[in-house]
């Protein structure tokens, strides 16, 4: 790190905190981003993928108002350059910010806005985040039926992802729908899965596997 200028130790401190936000270390990751966030300021930087990383470690930590604010200014910053992925990531985090914070009249619109987008276009498979969060949105207005359809969704094509199988174990937990709820863990008890959510699942829904 010594032969490191400023502006690649930068990029190294975002990066460690993405990789330690990646494996559920919160207080390394933090401490990275603020290491990286240090630098920026020092040099009169902006890193739309700082910010972006920071919003996404906010919404984890449940600090919604550092959440939308850091997401609100990423986006800013990546519209300047046209970076479609990027755009489409924040606009994404935004919706679930605002399902999260029951703000769902602000949510719908956005909803459908990204749904034109990547029907027109998907190259990075964003149109999965895209049912998950259809699903949370459902869900807040109560009407499980359809959070289920869209959760569900995806699964026709590709295999399900540990955000839809929380969703889904919290969605028939919360509904009281016991018979789907033991048939979801068994299939995840045969997959073995290994990743730290697993375990996580274990520990909080052990009496029905």
């Amino acid at each position: 790190m010594n032969c490191m200028s400023l502006e690649e130790l930068q990029i190294y401190y975002l990066m460690l905190g993405r990789y330690y936000c990646e494996i559920y270390e919160g207080l390394l990751a933090k401490n990275y981003y603020q290491l990286s966030y240090d630098i920026t300021t020092k040099l009169h930087l902006v890193d739309p993928l700082l910010l972006l990383s920071l919003a996404q470690y906010y919404t984890l930590s449940n600090d919604a108002f550092k959440a939308i604010d850091c997401t609100h200014e990423a986006l800013h910053e990546f519209k300047r350059y046209y970076s479609m992925k990027y755009i489409i990531d924040c606009e994404l985090l935004l919706c679930y910010q605002y399902i999260k914070q029951g703000l769902v009249s602000k949510a719908h619109p956005l909803l459908k806005q990204l749904a034109n987008k990547l029907n027109h276009s998907d190259p990075y498979n964003q149109y999965l985040t895209l049912y998950h969060l259809y699903g949370h949105y459902y869900l807040a207005l109560n009407d499980n039926q359809s959070a289920e359809k869209m959760y569900l969704e995806p699964t026709l094509n590709h295999q399900l992802s540990h955000n839809i199988l929380l969703a889904l174990i919290e969605l028939y937990y919360q509904s009281s729908q016991s018979s789907k709820l033991t048939e979801l863990l068994s299939y995840l008890v045969k997959q073995r899965h290994k990743s730290p959510q697993f375990y996580f699942i274990k520990y909080q829904y052990y009496y029905y596997f």
